[in-house]
């Protein structure tokens, strides 16, 4: 289609009614995109851990009944009037693939303009986490299209970079990227929780110039994935308790912590492995606790003898995705990645690719319309 041009017809997307219930594949209208809008033709939506979640009812969803999905590839299909740039300022042209920013942001408020916070914008819109109960439904990937608000960072896909590694870098790889800013010291790095945000920790942190990557989890088959995808060390913690992790870790490291910990997996045990694990000085990065875990003792007294950087890096700024896609351009990194993302799950058995994503058959469960 062409800039002010959709039909009117409709399209099926699947929707989420309620946590721990099968999802609905409903028909929407496809409306034509508004000024400043784009509509895209989802080629794949990957299944993020939010997006379980969700579905399973750990984490309190108020926006349901919603078009879930927030990891997205497409191709532009309609611009609105005045339509958009690119985030790095070039037209966008009807045909192109495309991936964006997984939040809209005003751009004006506190957190836009001075916090450097935009995913904290104080009218923030958020792709995936929207209800679908208007006549502008079309806002989660699980869908036949998307349609993107203004505000929205768009990115035109490399050629050389898949549509599932795209879509992937929409929250896993730009949030990763969010994870390893301000770390001063880049010899070792300790990852927590090895799924998709652990494989891309790997490769950033190669493409960082980690020299030491030691991998954490209960699963010997990720931590097997790990090592193949570029880790140097794995530590099977399964049957270790916090503080024989952290000895664990300063025995391979030479007796000191790590300069970086990055924590994925979101348990209090995880959390609490990563925070010991940390050298003086060092910085710790939580990125898995996007649900309650339970609380965690930690003494301030230790925070601050120690000299730790805690960071919470919750989603991103837009110049986090641009450094995720330009390390999916890189070749090997790009064929890494990549075995992680499963087979496409057609959207009809969308069911199904959720019980995938629930029993880890994959880093990442790619559905495609």
């Amino acid at each position: 289609m062409k800039q002010g041009t959709s039909s009117k017809r409709c399209v099926r997307a699947a929707v989420l009614v309620a946590s721990n219930t099968p999802l609905e594949i409903r028909d929407f209208p496809l409306s034509g995109p508004e000024e400043g809008e784009v509509l895209v033709r989802v080629s794949c939506c990957t299944i993020c851990g939010s997006d379980i979640h969700a579905f399973t009812g750990r984490r309190k969803s108020d926006f349901l009944p919603a078009i879930v999905g927030h990891e997205i590839a497409g191709v532009v299909d309609e611009l609105g009037p005045s339509p958009p740039t690119y985030w790095s300022g070039e037209p966008i042209v009807v045909g192109d693939r495309v991936t964006f920013s997984m939040t809209a942001s005003c751009g004006t408020c506190l957190y836009c303009a001075r916090a450097g916070l935009p995913q904290k914008c104080v009218n923030l819109f958020k792709y995936g986490h929207t209800a679908c109960a208007t006549d502008r439904a079309l806002t989660g990937g699980l869908s036949e299209y998307v349609l993107l608000v203004s505000g929205t960072s768009i990115f035109k896909i490399p050629d050389m970079i898949s549509d599932e590694v795209a879509a992937t870098s929409m929250c896993a790889g730009a949030t990763l990227a969010n994870a390893f800013e301000g770390t001063q010291d880049k010899a070792s790095v300790v990852l927590v929780g090895m799924g998709m945000l652990g494989l891309w920790a790997i490769r950033t942190a190669i493409k960082n110039g980690f020299s030491r990557i030691l991998c954490l989890d209960v699963n010997k088959d990720r931590l097997g994935f790990s090592r193949e995808s570029g880790a140097t060390d794995v530590i099977d913690v399964s049957n270790l308790e916090a503080m024989e992790v952290a000895d664990r870790v300063s025995s391979y490291l030479g007796g000191v912590g790590a300069d970086l910990v990055i924590e994925m997996s979101g348990t209090a045990q995880g959390v609490r492995s990563a925070f010991l694990s940390a050298r003086t000085g060092g910085q710790l990065s939580l990125v898995g606790s996007v649900i309650p875990a339970g609380r965690i003792e930690v003494d301030p007294y230790e925070v601050v003898r120690r000299s730790l950087v805690i960071k919470g890096a919750h989603n991103y700024r837009p110049d986090h995705l641009a450094s995720a896609l330009r390390l999916g351009e890189d070749k090997a990194h790009h064929e890494s990645l990549r075995r992680g993302v499963s087979k496409p799950v057609p959207l009809t058995l969308v069911d199904r690719a959720f019980q995938d994503a629930i029993e880890h058959r994959s880093h990442r469960i790619m559905v495609t319309p």
